[in-house]
């Protein structure tokens, strides 16, 4: 089992991390891998990283 930390897409909260075992973790500078955190410090379980990534938009719709 592992514990899945995924980006936050909230900017204002700076380099912030959500854990599946609702931990909630801000970076300094960094991923947490960069960090060297291998494992969750509130479940001890290892971390997985999930970066956010900015949404595309539909570039095929168009206004006829």
């Amino acid at each position: 089992m592992t514990c899945t930390w995924k980006e936050t897409s909230d900017f204002n909260m700076g380099n912030t991390w959500s854990g599946d075992c609702d931990i909630l973790w801000t970076m300094m500078d960094g991923t947490p891998k960069e960090n060297e955190m291998n494992f969750c410090p509130k479940c001890g379980k290892p971390l997985v990283e999930v970066p956010f990534v900015e949404p595309q938009e539909d570039e095929e719709a168009t206004d006829d």
